[in-house]
């Protein structure tokens, strides 16, 4: 496992402070809206614009470890160099607490492991290594993961790839079952 890498610049300290005044203080302007000056919501739509990035960045957090978010120090590992042996634009998947629908999802299979990228919200890599347990469902496919970067679990639309992976995680399996012996 290689070492995570620092971000080359503190822009995440800005995002923090943005993200928590934003998203509170739209909170507050609408309960004082709403209660207090019992007035129809304008001053939200003003301040629209500004709270939509900071939703955003809460998916964000959602989907990727404090560290590896985009209030953290440290960027994700990229995904391998090698051609993927299967890509799906999904019709749906869930990443950690972040559940989300098509066009949103993209997820990658390669050899060593799986990508997911998220459409606004940023991409991500598990290796197989760090596979703890792949079910397949009618649902779909439910990868529990102890990866630091990517929370867990990751689930996937029932397909060709989540057998694929599951065929390629029964192989690793028997592969590290035969090193041990």
């Amino acid at each position: 496992m290689q070492q995570a890498r620092r971000k080359r610049h503190r822009r995440y300290l800005f995002y923090r402070a943005y993200c928590v005044t934003f998203a509170l203080g739209w909170n507050v302007v609408g309960i004082w809206q709403f209660v207090v000056m019992q007035n129809p919501p304008v001053v939200l739509l003003v301040l629209l614009p500004f709270v939509i990035p900071a939703l955003f960045m809460l998916f964000n957090l959602m989907a990727w470890r404090f560290a590896f978010s985009v209030f953290g120090a440290y960027e994700r590992s990229q995904a391998p160099a090698e051609p993927p042996l299967e890509q799906l634009r999904a019709t749906s998947g869930a990443i950690g607490l972040l559940f989300g629908t098509s066009p949103f999802f993209t997820w990658t299979l390669y050899e060593g492991g799986i990508g997911v990228s998220v459409l606004g919200i940023g991409a991500g890599y598990v290796p197989l290594d760090r596979f703890v347990e792949v079910r397949i469902s009618r649902r779909g496919c439910t990868i529990r993961h102890n990866s630091s970067e990517v929370r867990s679990p990751l689930d996937l639309p029932p397909g060709k790839l989540s057998r694929h992976l599951n065929e390629l995680w029964d192989e690793y399996r028997g592969a590290q079952t035969q090193c041990r012996v």
